[in-house]
């Protein structure tokens, strides 16, 4: 029973951030209580409505698991990547947390493209 506990805490591996180098690769390592926070902010009824807070919530949620593992890191520093690289690290993220497969994404992506297209065409 122990091994599974254990297999569990390894499971929860590394999250390399996007928009890395491989002489400057960002990984954070996630702890327990991570996958919780990020499916409340995901689950949260009022980001059915209001897209700026779930992703103003989704933002300091990474800028945290940031600054937790890289504490030297300049939160202006972190603030500027987390806002450039949001849409990265939110689609990252729903991969990492296991709430969406990459087939699944690049279905919804292409959902999203072809509404967008209609509504620049005006059908």
């Amino acid at each position: 029973m122990v091994e599974l506990f254990d297999k569990y805490s390894e499971a929860l591996g590394l999250w390399v951030l996007p928009e890395n180098t491989e002489d400057d690769k960002v990984a954070l390592k996630l702890q327990m209580g991570d996958g919780r926070r990020m499916r409340d902010i995901m689950m949260h009824n009022k980001n059915k409505k209001d897209k700026q807070f779930l992703f103003d919530r989704f933002a300091e949620f990474v800028k945290d698991l940031i600054v937790r593992d890289y504490p030297d890191a300049g939160e202006k520093g972190v603030l500027g990547y987390v806002e450039i690289n949001l849409n990265l690290l939110f689609e990252s993220a729903q991969l990492v947390f296991k709430m969406t497969t990459k087939k699944e994404m690049e279905k919804a992506k292409q959902a999203m493209l072809q509404e967008t297209k209609k509504l620049i065409e005006g059908d």
